[in-house]
């Protein structure tokens, strides 16, 4: 694209990389609404991570540069929000939690558990194998909020 077809679509490269970052979150959110009750029944993160695990790979690229201009983007901070606020209803319907408190904190840990992963996954370039990786998360998140809502 030379840069008088891109200044039509866009003022700067700033509105670019939120352009790209709305595309992603939208996809993002689709497929979570595609397994989000299959996640729910199932009892567990893997019908729901293993898609969005697939989708950023895919867009590892694009992914990775948002990551890493997080100032301009707030790209992390997005996706934590998508994670949180879906994230919500699974561990409501597994748990039953009384204390909204407790479950914001565990959101907050999960979601930031779950994008770190990811991001650490990509700067050592994937040398975990993807089944590792969702073997991995779905332990932590499980373990962390059975732990911590056991006798909720």
């Amino acid at each position: 694209m030379n840069r008088t077809t891109f200044y039509l679509h866009y003022t700067d490269t700033t509105q670019l990389l939120q352009s790209m970052e709305e595309d992603l979150l939208t996809e993002a959110q689709m497929l979570v609404n595609a397994h989000i009750q299959e996640t729910v029944a199932d009892g567990s993160l893997r019908p729901v991570f293993e898609p969005i695990l697939d989708f950023v790979v895919e867009h590892r690229e694009v992914c990775t540069i948002l990551f890493e201009n997080n100032e301009v983007s707030h790209f992390a901070e997005h996706l934590q929000q998508l994670i949180h606020r879906n994230g919500t209803e699974v561990i409501r319907a597994w748990f039953q939690p009384m204390d909204d408190q407790q479950l914001s904190y565990l959101l907050r840990f999960i979601t930031y558990g779950l994008i770190g992963l990811i991001r650490e996954w990509f700067q050592k370039n994937m040398d975990l194998p993807k089944e590792e990786l969702l073997v991995t998360a779905e332990f932590l998140v499980d373990g962390a909020a059975s732990r911590l809502l056991k006798d909720a």
